[in-house]
């Protein structure tokens, strides 16, 4: 868990091991993927996350490659199943997490004004276009 209950934590690395400075420093990104699971499972389960209809299949089983299960003191932690490759699990965290308010502004900062949509410079997708909604019981709803 990070500082403050925050999702994520910016730091900044700028001394070399030596004590030297180091030039630009380097940003680090310290994120709690506990948090940014549990966000992403609870958009599924609200019916609020969606998938193009051409996502296949091994994508959808990925994101549900990890359960969360109680040890025995009482606290949670994402479990993988089995052998099950959990990779786009991990690419949708980060994706969730530099889309998050808390990551500078996230999607935020890109926001499409309603004008570039009158103007014809940015497309609305068409009504019952191609997205999928993720469920945890028919991995793809098409």
């Amino acid at each position: 868990a990070l500082p403050g209950g925050k999702k994520m934590v910016l730091s900044i690395i700028d001394r070399l091991p030596s004590g030297r400075p180091l030039p630009g420093g380097i940003r680090l990104w310290l994120l709690d993927t506990h948090r940014l699971k549990e966000a992403i499972w609870a958009r599924i389960e609200a019916g609020q996350f969606f998938l193009h209809r051409e996502t296949g299949e091994d994508y959808a089983k990925q994101l549900a490659a990890e359960v969360l299960e109680m040890d025995a003191r009482g606290r949670t932690r994402w479990v993988v199943q089995g052998n099950q490759p959990n990779h786009l699990l991990d690419c949708e965290v980060y994706a969730a997490a530099m889309a998050d308010p808390e990551c500078w502004g996230g999607v935020m900062v890109m926001r499409r004004p309603a004008a570039a949509v009158e103007q014809g410079v940015v497309e609305e997708p068409a009504a019952g276009g191609a997205w999928l909604r993720l469920s945890r019981r028919g991995w793809l709803n098409r």
